[in-house]
């Protein structure tokens, strides 16, 4: 038997069959009869599990709880809506006590295939045969409601499970319900819970919650989600972050200006979040509302920032007056230069690469580099780019040998 367990750890089937083969001639009982159930349930070899099975019944080997859970493993590994009848089928007629991970594997075979409806009718699994649900039950029983437009029966069982189960990923999962339909009520009841509970909210379920609202055409909630965080406590630096993040990609400037005169009130306003704020005024043609909101940002970086506000609201003669006002700072010419990558304007960057070596001291900019590589060979300018290149970024590169340079994919070993 151990020998058995230790080939199926082991990945060696072949043996593992072998092995069984010759086991199989002298005696078997139903430890050795569940390995090979097991063994063939990775393998999602069905027939050859019916056909063990088929061997267990007919040598009056009763089966026990390992054999309903491997043959479920095997179901759930081939998506078989049997898993249902099979279950109730076997511990019916042998009277068999399933456990936890029994109707675990139910439910998840059938979360897997997506089939709501024998997912909840599983559930009563649970209440039949009188066994307690652990975390993993619960969350797939409300990620395959919510998956499904079941957002009622999800918040009824969140509501239904004991505290002590309950972690991150349940309260998120719900709060992401109940913030998309607008149930405010519920979503205050799962925030005071959290909290009590000291459970961190996942900063990408925040943003997933914003980022529904505002293609659904509901961005008259956002201030009313804001407000509900804020009023829980959970509005720290790092998720204010991430909200103006969101805020600023859909230039919403009354709720920017609102959250920023909160989060500078509040200490919660981070350099990044200022930052947003900033490209998304000059992004939407606000310059003097951007410029009053330069507090305590270094002029150049404010002039990179700027940069980046032109190239989203196409205004190019302004970069190009940025870039003149700043002509020998690298930071500036780096940002300008991405930008025209991005516009597929290779003349311009050629301009800008050959000034920016004669006028700014020579770095080392790796990112840089990969990025013009990247953006000339996608139009196919791969040798426009190895010259360029060789010409300005990488002048005293070392593998720049007389005047030449080595083919792009030597320097980057790119396949």
């Amino acid at each position: 038997m151990t020998k058995l367990t230790n080939l199926r750890h082991q990945g060696l089937i072949n043996q593992h069959k072998k092995v069984y083969t010759k086991i199989r001639s002298r005696f078997l009982d139903v430890d050795i009869l569940n390995e090979a159930i097991l063994a063939q349930s990775l393998l999602g070899t069905g027939k050859k599990v019916n056909l063990i099975l088929q061997k267990m019944f007919k040598l009056n080997i009763r089966p026990d709880i390992n054999t309903i859970n491997n043959v479920l493993l095997g179901l759930k590994r081939r998506k078989s809506r049997k898993a249902l009848y099979f279950t109730r089928t076997m511990c019916n007629n042998y009277n068999i006590q399933p456990t936890t991970e029994t109707i675990n594997h139910v439910l998840d075979t059938f979360y897997s295939i997506g089939d709501v409806r024998r997912l909840i009718h599983s559930n009563k699994l649970f209440q039949q045969f009188n066994v307690p649900r652990d975390s993993h039950s619960y969350i797939t029983l409300i990620k395959g409601c919510l998956g499904h437009s079941r957002g009622k029966i999800a918040y009824g069982l969140f509501e239904s499970c004991p505290l002590a189960l309950k972690n991150q990923t349940m309260f998120n999962l719900i709060f992401v319900q109940c913030a998309i339909k607008n149930e405010f009520d519920k979503l205050s009841k799962v925030l005071e819970e959290m909290k009590q509970n000291k459970v961190e909210m996942c900063p990408d379920s925040l943003q997933q919650v914003m980022k529904s609202m505002y293609n659904n055409n509901e961005s008259e909630s956002i201030p009313i989600l804001i407000n509900c965080i804020i009023n829980h406590n959970f509005l720290n630096q790092e998720t204010a972050t991430d909200v103006m993040k969101v805020l600023c990609e859909q230039l919403d400037l009354k709720n920017i200006q609102s959250l920023f005169n909160c989060l500078n009130s509040s200490n919660l306003l981070s350099t990044q979040a200022h930052e947003f704020v900033i490209v998304a005024c000059i992004s939407d043609g606000q310059d003097e509302a951007a410029k009053q909101l330069n507090i305590g940002i270094d002029p150049v970086r404010f002039a990179v920032l700027s940069i980046s506000g032109y190239h989203k609201s196409g205004r190019n003669h302004m970069i190009d007056q940025t870039v003149n006002t700043h002509e020998t700072e690298w930071s500036v010419y780096s940002e300008a230069i991405k930008c025209y990558l991005d516009q597929q304007e290779l003349d311009i960057v050629e301009f800008l690469l050959h000034k920016m070596i004669r006028l700014c001291r020579l770095r080392q900019d790796s990112e840089l580099v990969e990025e013009v590589r990247s953006a000339f060979n996608r139009l196919n300018e791969e040798e426009r780019a190895v010259k360029l290149l060789s010409e300005t970024l990488l002048k005293k590169d070392p593998l720049v040998k007389s005047g030449r340079v080595l083919s792009l994919k030597s320097l980057y070993d790119v396949n």
